[in-house]
């Protein structure tokens, strides 16, 4: 073990912080029936069948998926009505994979969808043609 010391805090990075009814979170936060879905997979769906338990899962909350209604502040307006999923990204990037070109240093990219599934319909259409 290295005991911490000054010369460790010589540079610093910064780096954005959200806030979201009084809870800090860095990089991303997530509401709706996949981050559930994912965060509820059991220990032996996951020694069973690894990886392919978050799938079936995901899928099973997107063929079920309910709308709730979110109430968003912005400095650039609000939203009131029904969400199934809502994503606040401190990035461009979604795991590795940019989504936006804009770069908003100091601002979050918030992503509402109403219906899920059809929201994932629509991309993988997209992504086809």
């Amino acid at each position: 073990m290295v005991p911490l010391t000054n010369s460790i805090f010589n540079s610093t990075n910064k780096i954005d912080i959200g806030k979201s009814n009084g809870h800090y979170f860095g990089y991303i936060f997530s509401i709706g029936s996949l981050p559930e879905a994912i965060h509820n997979v059991g220990i032996e769906d996951k020694t069973k069948f690894g990886m392919l338990a978050y799938v079936i899962n995901t899928m099973k909350s997107v063929v079920t998926d309910q709308a709730f209604n979110i109430s968003v502040e912005t400095e650039n307006g609000n939203y009131i009505g029904p969400a199934s999923h809502v994503l606040v990204l401190l990035t461009n990037y979604f795991a590795d994979k940019k989504i936006f070109d804009e770069d908003k240093d100091g601002y979050a990219n918030l992503l509402i969808f109403k219906k899920m599934l059809q929201s994932l319909l629509n991309c993988q259409l997209s992504l086809i043609y």
